[in-house]
Formats: structure tokens, C-alpha cells, sequence
């Protein structure tokens, strides 16, 4: 991988985008309201740095193929795997020089998905933007049913402290971007470095991680499950 584009950050894409990507509804308040976003097999990303990388469902292979070019050195290639939650996007690389880089992004009003990469080598974080436009597909509105006759709120019941016996020590194998809150909502509000011990507080079923510890920012943070272990 070139030293411009080992300071990338994270992925989905190709064969994911037309699997795990196009899964799952936005959630209340994304724009465009899209019942499922839909892209062609080949992602094109443009990074900031004026490096290249594609994503592309190869014959035979489980995960989707990547390649990576940058004018004045060799293309680099490897595969990806990753989710879509809504209009936002998490993804990894890995290439074949042992190196990987883990993309956040989001599909805008415009139809067309925008993030950062970050590169599991170190470096400062890259801005990238997809070529192409994604597709908005929306389901038939449904006929409406009878209101159903309103039942009694239940009390809400006070969340449980996580005491020493359901907290785990964790490792944090790369950097990742740590947020306020799960799913990737809003900007990230710094990095957790790879190699930290962290304290894992919670998992949820979508692979985010709720982590704590003298490395997390803030203290106290949400990242994505894929670096925690």
C-alpha cells in the first residue's frame, strides 16, 4: 500500500452492498426516506488524496474484492466486508499486504455516500466520496388499519449498573472511531487507538460495543465491534 493511502479510515461495499448494505430500514429522520438503498456491483471511491479504490463482487469468493490505486505506484488489492445501518456505512479492507483500512460514511440527500477511512498503520484520517449514486427504493404504502385501542404504559424500569461481574477486560486491535452513542450517530469524538485495554460494558446484537477505560474518549464511548476482542 502507498505511505498516501495507509492514512486512510472504514466499510461495506460490491457484494456486501448488494447483501448486508441493502438490509435494514433508515432510521426516523434520514433523508432521503428510502425503504432500502440500492448500488450497482462496483463501488469507485475517491479519497482525498486522489488515490482510487474500487469494490467488486469476484467469482468464487465469499467477501467482496477491493483494489487500490494511486497514480506512480502498483495497484493493491484485497477483500471487504462490513454493514449498512440505514443511510449510514461501516466497512473494513483488508489487503494483501497485511494492512487494512476501516471506512464510516453515510448516503446523503443526494443519494451519493460520503465518509472517512482510517488506516489500521496509524495516520491522520482521509475524506472519501462514492462515484456513483445510489439507488432510493421505497415500498408501497400500506393500507391503513384500524387504531388499536391504546393499553396502559408500562413503568419504565431503571438500566442496571454493570457491575464488576458483567464487565469483561477487552483488547482494541486497530484504531477505531469512538462516538456518544451506538450505530454512528453524529461525529465521531475521537480515536481509540489500537492495542488498548479497554472495559467492555455492553455488546449489542449489531456488533457496537460500549467500552470505558483510561484510552477511550471521553472515558466512555460506543465503537464498532469488529476492533474490540
Amino acid at each position: 500500500m502507498s505511505a498516501k493511502f495507509a492514512k486512510l479510515t472504514g466499510a461495506t461495499c460490491a457484494g456486501v452492498v448488494a447483501a448486508s448494505l441493502m438490509a435494514g430500514a433508515p432510521p426516523a429522520g434520514a433523508a432521503p426516506q428510502c425503504d432500502a438503498f440500492i448500488h450497482p456491483a462496483t463501488m469507485t471511491l475517491r479519497a482525498d488524496n486522489g488515490s482510487t479504490i474500487n469494490l467488486y463482487e469476484p467469482d468464487g469468493k465469499e467477501h467482496p474484492g477491493a483494489s487500490h490505486d494511486l497514480p506512480g505506484t502498483p495497484t493493491l488489492r484485497g477483500s471487504s466486508n462490513g454493514t449498512r445501518q440505514g443511510n449510514k456505512l461501516f466497512f473494513r479492507i483488508n489487503w494483501d499486504n497485511n494492512t487494512s483500512n476501516t471506512f464510516t460514511g453515510e448516503i446523503g440527500d443526494d443519494l451519493v455516500a460520503r465518509g472517512t477511512t482510517v488506516s489500521s498503520t496509524g495516520g491522520p484520517t482521509v475524506g472519501w466520496e462514492d462515484l456513483t449514486k445510489w439507488t432510493c427504493k421505497k415500498d408501497p404504502v400500506p393500507t391503513p388499519q384500524p387504531t388499536p385501542t391504546p393499553q396502559p404504559t408500562p413503568t419504565p424500569q431503571p438500566t442496571p449498573t454493570p457491575t464488576p461481574a458483567q464487565t469483561n477486560l477487552a483488547s482494541v486491535t486497530a484504531d477505531v472511531n469512538a462516538y456518544a452513542e451506538p450505530g454512528g450517530v453524529g461525529s465521531p469524538i475521537g480515536i481509540l487507538r489500537g492495542g488498548k485495554k479497554v472495559t467492555l460494558l455492553e455488546r449489542k446484537a449489531d456488533n457496537w460495543c460500549h467500552v470505558s477505560g483510561d484510552g477511550v474518549p471521553g472515558g466512555i464511548a460506543w465503537v464498532w465491534g469488529d476492533f474490540i476482542s
